[in-house]
């Protein structure tokens, strides 16, 4: 399967183009990780129910997990650099020490997902809900966020260096420290004002 273009990672920089995908059943996906398999580069796991599977350290890389069913499920220290996440169920998920940098994040759901030490460098997150998530230590450098909501997350200790917030909603967010970070009028401080009105 040959995705059509990414328009959207593609602005960012990111190098979309030729990808192939391998089609693979999540029954083979288990199968072939309780055997010890870890690596499942550029795999096509779209519309794929995985509700509280238990996946630790796969490695997953540039791959689709769009329309992915992934409530609870357990992705600590996995590999999703570059993957395709649209539309993608990822609530209450385990994802510390998730590598999504440049992942391509829309229209997701990620409430209350444990991101713990997770690396977001340069990843879009566009009209995602991150609500209550737990974000310590995260670190979100150069990545962009448009429209995502933050609200009630945990950000202590979580890095933003040149992270470009874009209408966003940081209401009732704990410690978070923004002053690396840029942030247009739109975006709602976790005071609850945005910047004109602060």
């Amino acid at each position: 399967m040959q995705l059509p273009g990414l328009n959207a990672s593609a602005a960012l920089g990111y190098d979309v183009t030729n990808i192939v995908m391998q089609r693979i059943s999540v029954e083979d996906l288990y199968c072939d990780y309780t055997q010890g398999r870890r690596e499942f580069k550029n795999i096509d796991l779209s519309g794929a129910h995985l509700f509280e599977g238990e996946l630790q350290g796969i490695d997953l890389e540039g791959s689709d997990l769009s329309h992915a069913y992934l409530p609870y499920v357990n992705l600590s220290r996995a590999n999703l650099r570059g993957a395709r996440l649209h539309h993608t169920d990822l609530s209450h998920a385990k994802l510390q020490s998730v590598d999504l940098s440049e992942a391509d994040c829309q229209n997701s759901l990620m409430n209350r997902a444990n991101l713990c030490y997770a690396t977001c460098w340069k990843t879009l997150f566009q009209t995602v809900s991150l609500q209550g998530a737990d974000l310590r230590s995260a670190d979100f450098s150069h990545a962009q966020l448009n429209r995502v909501d933050l609200s009630s997350s945990n950000l202590s200790a979580a890095m933003f260096k040149e992270t470009q917030f874009i209408d966003c909603n940081l209401f009732r967010a704990q410690a978070a420290v923004l002053k690396d970070a840029n942030l247009d009028r739109l975006t709602v401080l976790p005071n609850g004002y945005r910047q004109a009105d602060s």
